[in-house]
């Protein structure tokens, strides 16, 4: 059985098998938790809204990738570096960051597709929170033109 935890959500996929060959896999649940904790022998024990509680092992919880935090000193630094002699387009530059972080930051991309995306833009553009922000944008809207 796999796990996921994702920013409140579980995703569990289960694939029973016989002799190591697949028999029926289920399709993908989400399930709201309300916390989850450690517990003895390195398993996470998980709360759901329900009350009900679940115990796996910590091995199988996966945390999505977050974006870098933003701080004013990263972008400043970027900034910087891309603009060392033109003050105006440093402090557009700081703004067109701080505004992209904003962006990423209030974007759920804990799930699935999503998740995915944000591994991708997060690895391609991982000082760049506005062309982090630009690559999102441009996969969600192609991965919605496939639904």
């Amino acid at each position: 059985m796999n796990h996921k935890a994702a920013y409140g959500v579980l995703i569990i996929v289960l694939v029973i098998s016989g002799s190591g060959t697949v028999v029926a896999q289920t399709p993908t649940v989400a399930l709201k938790v309300q916390s989850q904790a450690p517990a003895a022998n390195g398993s996470v024990t998980i709360t759901l809204a329900s009350g009900t509680t679940i115990t796996v092992p910590s091995t199988d919880i996966e945390t999505p990738p977050a974006p870098p935090a933003a701080t004013a000193g990263s972008i400043r630094s970027k900034c910087q570096t891309d603009w060392p002699s033109d003050f105006t387009m440093r402090a557009f530059c700081e703004k067109q960051q701080q505004d992209a972080s904003a962006l990423l930051k209030g974007r759920d991309m804990t799930r699935g597709d999503r998740r995915t995306i944000r591994t991708k833009c997060l690895g391609e553009w991982r000082n760049d929170f506005m062309m982090q922000n630009f690559c999102e944008e441009q996969q969600l809207k192609a991965l919605e033109s496939l639904r």
